[in-house]
């Protein structure tokens, strides 16, 4: 997508944005290039697209299996706030942003939980988020059958043993 106010060219699967600038009368444009994708490179990128697909995308998943978990109706959980480090903030801040832009809008309510920053083998930094009071779900409302509710069905029936 073309963002002609803020110039910058914006994708929209990825929300990743490059800057541009101006073209004046005076420049031309030579030509325009246009990639066919028929070389063994564009093969081989097509059969494995999450090579080059950003990490954070929403991916489709390859099977019909889905899992809702229902949790309490209770208001959020939450824990008091903290302060981070300034150059932790900057980071929590990009990733948050991250997050919002990649992740969040798939969520039916809102979630709160503590915002831990791990250090990665590399180089750089995790966000990591404390969700065991989340974890906490609905007791299932399939009741598991009893002695006297199997043998119940049974009641004066004439079995083979009594003879």
């Amino acid at each position: 997508m073309v963002d002609i106010r803020n110039r910058r060219l914006i994708d929209n699967t990825t929300t990743l944005s490059t800057s541009g600038s101006d073209a004046t009368s005076s420049s031309t444009i030579s030509s325009v290039k246009i990639l066919l994708g028929d070389t063994r490179y564009d093969k081989l990128l097509a059969k494995f697209p999450d090579i080059t697909r950003p990490s954070g995308t929403l991916r489709s998943p390859k099977h019909n299996t889905v899992h809702f978990y229902k949790t309490t109706p209770a208001p959020p959980v939450s824990s008091p706030p903290r302060r981070l480090a300034p150059d932790k903030l900057q980071i929590a801040k990009c990733e948050f942003e991250a997050m919002l832009k990649m992740v969040l809008p798939t969520f039916r309510k809102l979630l709160v939980v503590t915002l831990h920053l791990a250090p990665k083998k590399e180089s750089g930094w995790r966000p990591c988020g404390d969700y065991r009071m989340l974890n906490c779900t609905h007791p299932r409302s399939i009741s598991h059958p009893t002695y006297s509710g199997f043998f119940s069905q049974y009641h004066g029936f004439q079995g083979v043993l009594d003879d």
